[in-house]
């Protein structure tokens, strides 16, 4: 896979039809989910959708196989036009990280999901990570990392 940090100046217009259209173009192009269950044993993961907090600086970061790429990014523009996508080497390229000292959890629901879900048409007035960004910006320790894929 190769990975691409998402830039966008803070003056873009993003609204929920926009992000709507994206994730609806790429879902259109992610091909026949059962038959390759049924012939690999797995379905295809054809994207990575990533937001990672460094230092308390928040990244948005996607991930394709090289053959989905120009895809990717005619979707990503053409919705964001004033955006850029620029490709990363290796995660080490957002910040220098001390993998050995890193400490990982994962969380898992007692019951059921968490959250109800919603269809996207009802945040029209309500950004839903806002509050989840915000509280990985503001971390007590401003050396912790938060990645949410």
């Amino acid at each position: 896979m190769q990975f691409f940090v998402i830039k966008a100046p803070s003056n873009n217009e993003y609204t929920y039809e926009k992000s709507h259209a994206v994730f609806a173009a790429l879902a259109a192009n992610k091909g026949n989910k059962l038959l390759s269950l049924i012939l690999k044993g797995h379905p295809l993961i054809h994207y990575s959708f990533n937001i990672i907090s460094i230092k308390q600086r928040i990244y948005f970061v996607v991930g394709t196989k090289t053959n989905n790429i120009a895809h990717l990014k005619n979707q990503i523009l053409a919705q964001y036009s004033k955006g850029n996508l620029v490709e990363i080497e290796s995660f080490d390229s957002l910040e220098k990280i001390d993998y050995q000292g890193l400490k990982a959890s994962s969380m898992a629901l007692s019951k059921g999901d968490f959250y109800t879900i919603r269809p996207i048409n009802e945040f029209r007035e309500v950004d839903p990570i806002s509050s989840v960004l915000s509280a990985m910006s503001r971390s007590a320790d401003p050396k912790a990392i938060f990645w949410l894929q």
